[in-house]
């Protein structure tokens, strides 16, 4: 087995685990059986590039993230996408790099700490 099929399968699983979704729902959505689904997931079968783009689509990411080829996972739509009134995701990105690199800094820390305590208190 290539490391890059393993990579694949360990994403499409670890997308449907954090969905709390089983294998069969999956499975449907991809007009397949349960089994058929089992064996792409295992890496007894490889993903075929249809497979990747259906799974890019309903799990929401890119076909890059499924590949290993980013980490970024969104697909490239979401950055046109408003993530607050006025604000679009590309928006935010393109202030965060507008800062000095201290600022940058600055700025994760601070979205690192907001997730903290969001986590905290839910």
């Amino acid at each position: 087995m290539s490391s890059t099929k393993k990579q694949i399968n360990e994403i499409v699983r670890g997308l449907r685990e954090d969905r709390d979704l089983f294998q069969k729902d999956v499975a449907k959505a991809l007009g397949m059986t349960q089994q058929q689904y089992s064996n792409y997931e295992s890496g007894s079968s490889e993903f075929s590039a249809r497979y990747i783009a259906l799974l890019a689509g309903y799990f929401h990411v890119s076909t890059d993230y499924l590949l290993g080829l980013s980490s970024f996972k969104y697909r490239h739509e979401t950055l046109h996408e408003l993530i607050i009134p006025g604000c679009t995701a590309e928006d935010l990105l393109n202030m965060i790099l507008s800062l000095s690199k201290s600022g940058r800094q600055n700025a994760v820390e601070l979205i690192k700490l907001i997730r903290l305590k969001e986590k905290c208190n839910p």
